[in-house]
């Protein structure tokens, strides 16, 4: 996974939400702590947008508190 905001690589846990969204496609949604390995998952079902969408999200989150937006 890549942090929209810095474009770092992340792990993250998989419980099945991103079942209906394919390889390579662009997603939003909110990264929270868990206790097992890799220690992230998103807090619900990431929103397919387009690259342009995610890109002013992340311009948007920029420099407020760690949201955990990716």
């Amino acid at each position: 996974m890549l942090s929209a905001s810095a474009m770092t690589s992340r792990w993250l846990l998989n419980l099945g939400a991103m079942t209906d969204v394919g390889p390579g496609r662009t997603v939003v949604g909110r990264v929270v702590p868990v206790s097992v390995w890799p220690f992230a998952m998103f807090e619900s079902r990431p929103l397919p947008v387009d690259r342009a969408t995610a890109e002013h999200v992340a311009e948007r989150t920029r420099g407020e508190d760690d949201l955990g937006w990716f």
